[in-house]
């Protein structure tokens, strides 16, 4: 039965963790703007009504819920994150601005690692050799298998429920780190240059609260990366199939370089 919940539960955490730390940094934004006592006219007072209707227990449903729907509307993807995924045009054009400077002009973003990637190769060779002799084709073979993700997690599910549940787990985990990271790096931040400490002090915790935001980032980055091994050791042992990558068997085989019939 948790089994079940839990995949739920999973979903349900990351935008209403995320959306009670936006609304957090919104309250301690204009908090102290709002009135302290029911203002007499006006919708402010409507609203203030309404709050003493409901009483405290309603309201943390209303706030649960609002807090649900701003982490809903502001929640990254971890799986259009990259090319294979279907990345959003905005993360290109911030990659293609990093790679203008010199020492990030290889930079790179892999949906899977090293290994991953080399293993999909190696098993990929028999089908089309002539696409994975070099690194640009054992890539275009991995790019199109990554576009299938969504539905070869789906035939993994149905298959072997443990390696399905592990994925879903490293994606959960993934999701979770990326969308908190920055709103809570936010809410350090304004708390921080709204105490009254010294400057100094506060540059000091700047850096760490930036620093524990991009720390929070990169090990979301990796719960991604090592979700989509999952997938594709799956593929590799057989477990699951790519269609894409079927075809292409397929096609291999049918033309006249691989022996095939021939017109």
């Amino acid at each position: 039965m948790l089994s079940f919940l839990l995949p739920g539960l999973r979903e349900l955490r990351t935008p209403l963790a995320a959306g009670y730390i936006w609304i957090a940094n919104l309250w301690i934004t204009i908090g102290g703007r709002l009135p302290s006592k029911d203002p007499g006219h006006g919708p402010l007072s409507a609203a203030w009504k309404f709050g003493q209707f409901l009483g405290k227990p309603a309201l943390l449903v209303v706030l649960s819920f609002a807090a649900y729907l701003v982490g809903s509307f502001l929640e990254i993807d971890p799986l259009r994150m990259w090319d294979h995924g279907g990345r959003p045009a905005w993360l290109t054009r911030m990659r293609n601005l990093l790679r203008r400077v010199p020492l990030l002009s290889r930079l790179r973003f892999l949906p899977v690692s090293n290994q991953a990637r080399d293993d999909i190769a190696r098993f990929s060779e028999g089908a089309s050799a002539s696409a994975t002799a070099n690194p640009v084709g054992a890539m275009e073979i991995l790019t199109n298998i990554m576009r299938e993700e969504n539905q070869i997690a789906t035939r993994l599910q149905a298959r072997n429920i443990d390696l399905y549940n592990k994925y879903d787990r490293l994606l959960g985990e993934s999701s979770f780190r990326i969308n908190i990271a920055l709103p809570l790096a936010m809410f350090f931040l304004v708390v921080l240059w709204a105490s009254p400490v010294s400057l100094p002090l506060k540059f000091i915790m700047t850096l760490a609260s930036v620093g524990y935001a991009i720390l929070l980032f990169r090990q979301g980055v990796q719960k991604a990366i090592r979700s989509r091994d999952v997938i594709t050791q799956a593929l590799a042992v057989g477990i699951v199939e790519s269609t894409y990558l079927q075809r292409r068997i397929e096609a291999d085989n049918a033309s006249p370089q691989a022996g095939g019939p021939q017109s």
